[in-house]
C-alpha cells in the first residue's frame, strides 16, 4: 500500500472526489493538483464531485490533514 498517497471518496455518490498526497518536508498533507478546487461559502468549506455534481462539506482540522470530511453531509445540493 502507498503511504503517500491517501484517496477520498464522495459520500454522496461513492466515487473518488480527491487525493491527499504527502508532503515530507513539511510532515502535513495536502490536496493533489488534479483535486477539484477547495471553495467556501456561506455554509463553509466545500468541493463539488465532479461525478455527481454534489457540494461535499469539509471542515478544518489542526493536524497534518489540514481538512476532512465535513460530519454533516447535504447530498441533496447540487
Amino acid at each position: 500500500m502507498d503511504e503517500t498517497l491517501r484517496a477520498v471518496l464522495c459520500p454522496c455518490c461513492g466515487k473518488l472526489l480527491c487525493a491527499l498526497e504527502f508532503n515530507d518536508k513539511g510532515q502535513r498533507w495536502h490536496f493533489t493538483r488534479d483535486s477539484p478546487e477547495l471553495k467556501h461559502d456561506h455554509a463553509g468549506l466545500y468541493m463539488k464531485c465532479g461525478k455527481c455534481g454534489r457540494r461535499v462539506a469539509f471542515a478544518s482540522t489542526s493536524g497534518a490533514t489540514p481538512f476532512e470530511l465535513g460530519p454533516v453531509q447535504g447530498c441533496e445540493q447540487l
